[in-house]
């Protein structure tokens, strides 16, 4: 059996259309590209350009789900959508009592 190994860009975007990882990205007001650039750039970090199946896979999975689950950047990036989202609503509520 012939098994290729992936780019890391590939096997993230496959990992990020996964139940497990959708569950943890539902409510998140963060692009999925936005998300999917800087799980690369971590997986990247880590000197891993290339996924190979067998074993290593289901390893880099875990960081991945590991990363989206506890990231300071991604975490700030939401706090930070939502607190705009906030102020945005608050704005609207100010304009309509003009």
């Amino acid at each position: 059996m012939l098994t290729e190994k992936v780019p890391t860009e590939v096997f993230v975007i496959q990992v990020m259309a996964t139940k497990s990882a959708r569950q943890i990205m539902d409510d998140w007001p963060i692009k999925p590209e936005m998300l999917v650039h800087i799980v690369t750039k971590h997986i990247r970090d880590l000197n891993i350009y290339h996924v190979h199946p067998g074993g290593q896979d289901a390893l880099i999975r875990q960081e991945i789900l590991f990363f989206l689950k506890n990231s300071s950047i991604i975490l700030e990036m939401i706090d930070k959508a939502k607190r705009a989202a906030m102020a945005a609503a608050e704005r609207g509520r100010v304009d309509e009592g003009y």
